[in-house]
């Protein structure tokens, strides 16, 4: 086993690169820091905690090296590879991280096939994942969670924040935010059970778009899909102004109106109307896929449609 220690003298912070199988390493770090990683394959796990320390554990692959700085309020874990321009990553030893900050640490990390997990994390969040599966927890800060063909998973407590996620091929799944939400996709699935949100857009190419919640008083829906089908399930669909149009998909009635053809001899329909004051908006297009918009609560009031 080599052990490679770089310390400067007089220097305030810690810092050392390590090659072996076994990671074990910690510093102080103060709260409301940054913590940036970066690992190729393997997996992540960060984990927030009550103390004012870092400590990273878990397990090094062949031919990796463990980068460890931790200088003022900033840590960086980063794990290299020696042989990296001659390997390709699906064949580079994995190699598993096991990271416990301050619960209110800043977030930012980037792997390629290495799966991702945050919990107890209630600092902003920026994470980025190819092939590796992302899940975290949203604890009122912004969260930014972007794959290209893993899955995402993100759990909320309620608390309203800026959520936004981003997925090529992999599922998004989400419960239990609040606030604003942007959602992209293109050929995978987008649910989401929300509280409330004030703003939430979502786009998709082929894949499925699903949103369940309560939509505050003059919030926006913007919703935009190629082939997929979009689902609206609302606590509430009055007091809101509608634009919903297709090229070839069905749309659903709102409040009992039914969609019109936009022409006697193309495909297309459209619906619009605004019920009471429409101080909320809901805007939704499609060129095939399907248009439904539900509410979960009563509907026994009769709609005041202009």
């Amino acid at each position: 086993m080599k052990i490679y220690l770089h310390i400067p003298l007089l220097a305030l912070f810690a810092c050392s690169a390590i090659s072996s199988e076994t990671i074990n390493e910690q510093a102080n770090m103060k709260p409301n820091g940054k913590l940036k990683v970066s690992n190729v394959a393997g997996t992540v796990d960060i984990e927030g905690w009550s103390n004012k320390r870092i400590e990273v554990t878990g397990k090094l692959g062949d031919d990796s090296t463990l980068i460890f700085d931790v200088d003022d309020d900033t840590a960086v874990v980063e794990v290299e590879f020696k042989n990296h321009g001659r390997k390709r990553h699906r064949n580079l030893e994995s190699s598993d991280l096991v990271i416990r900050v301050p619960h209110s640490t800043r977030v930012s990390v980037s792997t390629v096939s290495a799966d991702l997990t945050v919990r107890d994390i209630k600092g902003v969040q920026r994470l980025k994942t190819v092939s590796g599966d992302l899940k975290t927890q949203v604890f009122g800060e912004d969260v930014d969670a972007k794959t290209v063909s893993g899955e995402i998973i993100i759990e909320g407590n309620n608390s309203a924040s800026n959520l936004m996620v981003g997925t090529v091929s992999g599922d998004v799944e989400v419960t239990d935010v609040a606030g604003e939400i942007s959602a992209r996709s293109v050929s995978g699935d987008i649910e989401l059970d929300a509280t409330e949100f004030s703003r939430l857009d979502m786009k998709s190419v082929s894949g499925d778009l699903d949103c369940s919640g309560d939509l505050e008083k003059g919030g926006r829906v913007d919703a935009e899909s190629v082939s997929g089908d979009v689902n609206l399930n609302l606590e509430n669909l009055y007091d809101t102004e509608y634009y919903v149009e297709s090229f070839s998909g069905d749309i659903d009635p709102v409040l009992d109106y039914k969609a019109k053809r936009t022409s006697k001899y193309a495909p297309g329909s459209r619906l619009e109307l605004t019920e009471g004051k429409g101080s909320s908006r809901i805007q939704i297009e499609t060129m095939s896929g399907d248009v439904e918009i539900s509410t979960t609560g009563k509907t026994n009031k009769k709609p005041d449609v202009q």
